[in-house]
C-alpha cells in the first residue's frame, strides 16, 4: 500500500512537471487555435447584397483534412487538464516547490464577454486599482483598438505579478496573431474586419447553441440587405448595461434608448462590436446559411424558430412563446 501511494504521488508530480513544460513551451487555447486562412474567407458578396452559397458547409474538420485527431482536440485536452489543476489550486501548489514549474496564474476569458465584464472579473483576481482597469480597458490610449472584440477569448496562463496592460497585450497579441493577421485581403474588400466583428458579436449573443450561428447570420445579413433595422435585443442590453448588471433583461421601453447601439432606432449595424467572439462566431458571420427568414425566436426550451414573414413570426410567438 505504501508503495502504491509513493507511485501516485510520483507519478502525479511527474505528471504535473510535463505539464508545467507544456505551458512554457505552447500557445493552446480553447476557441482560439490558429486558424487557417481559409477559414476566414466569406460567401458574403456586401456590395450586391448577396450570400454566395450555403455556409453551413464551411466547418473546422473539413478545412482541416476530416481528421478529428489535430491540434484543436490537442488544445481542448490540454486546457480541460489545466483548468482542472488550476481550479483545485493543485498546480500553484505545486509550482511553489516543484522545480522548473513556472508560478503562472490561469484566466478564462469567455466568448460573449464585454471588455468591463472581463475586467470586473480580472481586478477582482488580480485585485487592481481604478487606474489598472482603465489601462486593461485602453482608456489612456488614443488607438483604435478601443472596442469590444479584440479581447479574445480563451485559457491563458499569465505572470502571476503581470499588469493589466501587459495581460491586455497579451489578449490583443493572440488576436491580432489568430485573427487580424490571418484575415485575407479578398475577405475584407468584401466584408471588413471590423463589420465581420460586429456582426460576429451580435450572433455570439443572439444565439442559443452552435446549431444556431449560420442561420441567425443569414438573418442579420438578410436584414441589411434590405434595409430593415436590425432589432437585436442584446444591443439593447449593451447599451443599458453598468457594474454588476452588464446584460440585463430588456424592457419594451427600452427600444427608444438614445444610444448608437440601439438597433431598434437606428439603421445598420452598431458602431463597433458588442463582446468578443469565438471562432465559430466569426466564421458564421462570414459564412451565414443562405435563407429566407427575417424574423426569429428562441423557444422556451431554446429550439430556434425563424420565418420569412412577420405574420408568421407572431403565428411562432404564439406557438413556442406563450
Amino acid at each position: 500500500m505504501i508503495h502504491f501511494k509513493r507511485f501516485i504521488i510520483g507519478f502525479t508530480v511527474v505528471a504535473i512537471v510535463l505539464l508545467g513544460t507544456l505551458v512554457s513551451s505552447f500557445s493552446f487555447y480553447k476557441g482560439t487555435s490558429e486558424a487557417p486562412p481559409d477559414l476566414l474567407t466569406t460567401n458574403v458578396d456586401y456590395k450586391n447584397k448577396t450570400i454566395n452559397d450555403d455556409g453551413s458547409s464551411i466547418n473546422t474538420i473539413e478545412a482541416s483534412g476530416g481528421s478529428l485527431i489535430n491540434s484543436s482536440l490537442i488544445a481542448d485536452i490540454y486546457e480541460s487538464t489545466l483548468e482542472a489543476l488550476s481550479s483545485f489550486g493543485v498546480y500553484q501548489s505545486l509550482a511553489s516547490v516543484v522545480p522548473g514549474l513556472p508560478h503562472k496564474v490561469y484566466i478564462k476569458i469567455y466568448p460573449g464577454e464585454r471588455k468591463e465584464q472581463i475586467a470586473d472579473k480580472l481586478a477582482k483576481q488580480f485585485k487592481w486599482k481604478e487606474k489598472d482597469k482603465k489601462n486593461f480597458l485602453n482608456e489612456f490610449e488614443p488607438i483604435n483598438i478601443t472596442n469590444d472584440g479584440h479581447y479574445y477569448p480563451g485559457f491563458y496562463a499569465v505572470d502571476s505579478n503581470a499588469s493589466s496592460t501587459e495581460i491586455r497585450d497579451i489578449l490583443f497579441g493572440k488576436f491580432q496573431k489568430d485573427v487580424a493577421s490571418r484575415y485575407p485581403k479578398s475577405t475584407s474588400e468584401q466584408v471588413p474586419l471590423n463589420m465581420a466583428l460586429t456582426v460576429a458579436s451580435l450572433i455570439q449573443r443572439e444565439a442559443g447553441g452552435k446549431e444556431d450561428l449560420a442561420l441567425i447570420s443569414g438573418i442579420i445579413w438578410n436584414r441589411m440587405f434590405i434595409g430593415m433595422n436590425l432589432q437585436v435585443d442584446a444591443t439593447l442590453q449593451y447599451a443599458k448595461g453598468k457594474k454588476g448588471n452588464w446584460w440585463p433583461r430588456v424592457l419594451s421601453k427600452d427600444k427608444f434608448i438614445p444610444s448608437l447601439y440601439n438597433t431598434y432606432k437606428n439603421n445598420g449595424l452598431p458602431p463597433s462590436p458588442i463582446s468578443n467572439v469565438s471562432l465559430a462566431s466569426l466564421q458564421a458571420a462570414l459564412n451565414p446559411v443562405k435563407t429566407d427568414c427575417i424574423f426569429y425566436l428562441h423557444a422556451k426550451d431554446r429550439s430556434f424558430h425563424c420565418s420569412p414573414t412577420y405574420q408568421g413570426h407572431l403565428d411562432n410567438i404564439k406557438k413556442y412563446l406563450k
